[in-house]
């Protein structure tokens, strides 16, 4: 009698005494062990305006799966910030915008697809008709709500982990023991959860999230070298840019607690910007006492873009998904805008009022 592969029951490390678990499905990570060792080329996905926890999850992943002796390639639709360069193998990146060619031939030849932080396929930018026309078995690791992708082989969702970092972390830890995991995985792994949790600020009231970054920070990463290069590495003209969205472009709606920033595309020309130069400034609305729900909107050459962030009982992905075909998560999530940005700017204004009811005098 043969007996069936078992995963690991222990997740183990440098101190196995005090490495922490969170088991998962076992029938479906034994389909996803199967699926991979039944594949040569892997294909790795990740949404487009990828952040930290984007590329995190993605190298992350890859190198744990070459380290199994699979041919892997990180795609993805758009171009990440420059100061995200720092987490090992992000040279190898094929980015779709730049490369649409070899990013559509690495789909056509992979006989295993996996996409990770997102929840719907549209969030594969120009790539997501090449991905569904692709024979290639699917999988989908995300910690967003309401997953949307049809014909996947297997799915890990979870909405009550921090990231799509820590997610991930935990099934490679599981198909192949966290023994597994060293520094090159470990930094990216690490830097997904940091960002997505801005820095355990938020979304990260799980246990699970501190034994995940336990275990990584047992590896000997330098976690004060990645929180420098994730947030001490702007440039001048960013920080002035800052400055000015502070004292000329907020606006606060004291009675229904609610800021927002609207950013131009003329404003973001004038500064400088570069890719990345906008990321986390939407939480600055949050840190005034008295507000509970702000929003950063967008304007780029081809579209308008929304953050919302929320720190009380507003979900922001329903209000984002109700009014501008959105979504995310309950207190951090996204848009864009089927409309102009001054019509963009109204909009949000006079449907927040219907949301929020105005606080009594």
């Amino acid at each position: 009698m043969v007996k069936k592969k078992q995963a690991s029951s222990t997740l183990w490390g440098p101190s196995n005494n005090t490495v922490k678990k969170m088991l998962l499905d076992e029938a479906k990570i034994e389909t996803l062990r199967t699926l991979v060792e039944q594949s040569e080329n892997v294909v790795i996905v990740s949404h487009v305006n990828p952040d930290g926890d984007a590329m995190g999850s993605s190298l992350g992943l890859q190198a744990a799966l070459v380290a199994q002796g699979k041919s892997v390639t990180v795609l993805l639709p758009t171009v990440y910030p420059d100061y995200f360069g720092f987490m090992p193998g992000a040279s190898s990146i094929l980015v779709y915008e730049k490369d649409h060619d070899r990013c559509t031939a690495a789909i056509a030849l992979a006989d295993l697809v996996i996409m990770l932080d997102l929840n719907q396929m549209k969030r594969t930018g120009g790539m997501a008709e090449a991905i569904r026309r692709s024979h290639a078995p699917k999988v989908l690791i995300d910690h967003h709500p309401n997953p949307d992708i049809e014909g996947l082989e297997v799915m890990f969702s979870d909405t009550q982990v921090s990231s799509a970092s820590e997610l991930t972390y935990w099934v490679v830890c599981q198909l192949y023991g966290s023994n597994i995991i060293d520094k090159q995985m470990a930094t990216c792994f690490y830097t997904g959860i940091c960002t997505d949790t801005g820095s355990f600020s938020y979304s990260c009231n799980s246990k699970s999230v501190y034994d995940a970054a336990g275990n990584l920070a047992e590896t000997g990463i330098d976690i004060n070298c990645i929180h420098d290069s994730i947030f001490n590495v702007f440039s001048e003209n960013r920080v002035r840019f800052l400055g000015y969205c502070l004292t000329e472009l907020l606006h606060v709606h004291r009675d229904i607690r609610m800021a927002y920033i609207a950013v131009s595309w003329a404003d973001q020309q004038r500064f400088g910007l570069e890719e990345g130069d906008m990321e986390s400034i939407v939480n600055y609305t949050l840190s005034m006492r008295d507000i509970d729900v702000g929003v950063m909107v967008k304007e780029t050459p081809k579209e308008v873009r929304m953050s919302f962030r929320s720190k009380r009982d507003f979900e922001v992905n329903t209000f984002a998904a109700k009014y501008f075909g959105g979504g995310g998560h309950r207190k951090a999530s996204g848009a864009t805008s089927p409309y102009d940005f001054a019509t963009t700017v109204s909009k949000l204004v006079e449907n927040l009022y219907k949301e929020l009811k105005p606080a009594e005098k």
